[in-house]
């Protein structure tokens, strides 16, 4: 434990090589421990090894299929390696099957702000700017969501006289759109509008893309695809 403490503090400091040595030592006694390859994998993130470092995530995660943490970091390193698909598939092993709805629509309807977030800049280094932007926006809408959704509380909280969570979720309200995804959803939905406007051809072809996986989905599928993303559009619609 002394040696993962140390590849810790080694790899804060920038000392990578030094990092990999120390966990290295510990995977030599133990190979399959879960806490020396969750840490590999960080050092190896920080290193500039996004391939690596998803390998290892995805080790981690399989020796212990039941635990969501370990399941969270795989997906975050995934998609920080660029791999969105075995990202979803991942991720969707912890969500409720709803019929065959995809794994990134039951996503959306619960509000995972950091995978979509994550997602999007995925999809934007793969050049899949439209895909990029749906994450981006989906985002955002999420915060307009939670803003309507302050007027159920307002008659709630006084009736019950849950004063200081009241006060608690006007303070929140009030440095809502401050939040770090939210600024980081808007920024790159911002400069992805702007690379699409420059490139209205390739905007074209990923729509194109789109609506050819949504037809090679069976007519179920579909079906619970559009009932996810329509709820969604109804929940935010003017009260």
């Amino acid at each position: 434990w002394t040696r993962l403490f140390l590849a810790q503090h080694y790899n804060v400091r920038g000392r990578h090589a030094d990092a990999i040595a120390a966990v290295d030592a510990v995977l030599e006694g133990s190979p399959a421990l879960v806490d020396a390859l969750s840490i590999k994998s960080q050092v190896l993130a920080s290193a500039g090894d996004p391939q690596a470092a998803a390998h290892l995530a995805e080790a981690a995660r399989r020796t212990d299929l039941s635990d969501r943490f370990l399941n969270s970091a795989a997906v975050g390193a995934l998609l920080a390696a660029d791999h969105p698909a075995a990202a979803d598939l991942t991720a969707g092993l912890f969500v409720r099957d709803d019929g065959g709805a995809p794994p990134a629509a039951m996503l959306y309807d619960m509000q995972h702000m950091w995978y979509e977030v994550a997602a999007a800049e995925s999809f934007r280094r793969r050049g899949e700017l439209p895909r990029a932007l749906k994450k981006y926006v989906a985002v955002t809408k999420h915060f307009d969501d939670i803003h309507e959704d302050q007027f159920d509380f307002h008659g709630y909280c006084m009736r019950k006289m849950t004063l200081r969570a009241y006060v608690d979720m006007l303070a929140m309200e009030d440095t809502l759109y401050g939040n770090e995804y939210y600024s980081k959803a808007a920024l790159g939905a911002i400069e992805v509008y702007l690379q699409l406007c420059d490139a209205p051809k390739a905007a074209q072809a990923s729509e194109d893309e789109e609506a050819a996986r949504l037809a090679a989905l069976s007519p179920e599928e579909r079906k619970k695809v559009k009932q996810v993303y329509k709820r969604g559009e109804m929940q935010r619609a003017p009260k």
